[in-house]
């Protein structure tokens, strides 16, 4: 007899299709090693079910986007494949709860550490204080959006139907709502780098002031200290949160400009800084001409203003290439 020949999986669609952007949505909220074993069978779902349907007079365009609208909604199929529990907000509501709790940390959160911080500032607050500050601040600001957003939905959830609820979340779920396909997703050596970067020039900056480079004088003036420098450093680290999120989601339109929130916040008050001859503290500029008479502390400050401009146009320049 004959052995039966081994079934092999159906040839995956173009990456713009609505088959790979949907097994792109669920997949990519999935452990790493569920999502090939997943998107296969995404995929097998989706080509049988479109072919019974293309069989029954659907043209090819209509079949597929039926097979994947009666899958639903990616995000409550990913929670399925996890095996996450929803019994506090059903799964008509969890998704939309899910993304509104994601958009209002990433937003909400660093808008108030932010000001919190600037007004701490203007306050005369110290280094440590300004620290202690912005984590307590995330810490209390986050906790309140989880609790208020989750009793929101969880009330919603018990007391409107199905029907009604996703009726509130924007109506029911289509293939339309699906994201495209991530293919710009940089490495983990990238990424690694680039926060290797980040704390590299962060710990530059206080390692200047706790050890002096120049006869016992920091390279920065330490009057920035007041102001400028932790926002500097706040800025550095808005720019590394970003890079673990772009990482996470990719290079789209949305990236690239959000790209232009942590490079203006740092590059602005560095150019700020040099263009006004602020930057270097004196008595460093004096011990150095003392060793170089040449030295000029303008043509210093001119250097950095115009890397500050070049790196920042680069890089706006740059995201908006990978975007696109």
């Amino acid at each position: 007899m004959n052995p039966r020949a081994t079934p092999t999986a159906p040839p995956a669609p173009g990456p713009d299709s609505l088959t790979e952007r949907y097994v792109h949505a669920v997949t990519r909220r999935l452990p790493e090693d569920q999502r090939d074993d997943v998107a296969r069978e995404l995929r097998a779902t989706v080509a049988d079910r479109a072919d019974s349907l293309h069989d029954a007079g659907a043209t090819d365009d209509e079949a597929e986007r039926a097979a994947v609208t009666e899958l639903g909604d990616p995000d409550r199929l990913a929670a399925d494949y996890r095996g996450s529990a929803q019994q506090l907000i059903g799964p008509a509501l969890y998704p939309a709860w899910a993304r509104m709790l994601r958009i209002l940390l990433l937003v909400v959160v660093p808008i108030v550490v932010v000001v919190v911080t600037v007004v701490d500032l203007l306050d005369g607050a110290d280094a440590g204080s300004l620290i202690g500050g912005a984590v307590t601040t995330a810490l209390g600001v986050g906790v309140q959006l989880a609790f208020w957003v989750t009793l929101v939905y969880a009330l919603l959830d018990r007391t409107l139907s199905r029907a009604e609820a996703e009726q509130a979340c924007g109506g029911p779920w289509s293939p339309d709502d699906l994201p495209p396909v991530r293919t710009s997703r940089g490495s983990v050596g990238d990424l690694a780098a680039s926060l290797a970067f980040y704390a590299l020039v962060a710990g530059a900056l206080v390692w200047q002031q706790l050890r002096p480079p120049v006869d016992g004088h920091p390279l920065i003036d330490p009057a920035l200290w007041s102001f400028w420098i932790p926002v500097l450093l706040v800025a550095l680290a808005g720019e590394a949160a970003y890079e673990v999120w772009k990482w996470r989601t990719g290079w789209t339109r949305r990236t690239a400009l959000l790209n232009l929130v942590p490079t203006t916040l740092f590059a602005l008050p560095l150019a700020y800084l040099a263009w006004s001859e602020r930057l270097l503290d004196p008595d460093a500029v004096a011990a150095i001409q003392q060793g170089w008479p040449d030295f000029d502390p303008g043509v210093a400050h001119l250097v950095v203003l115009a890397v500050c401009v070049v790196v920042w146009v680069w890089d706006v320049v740059d995201g908006f290439r990978r975007a696109a």
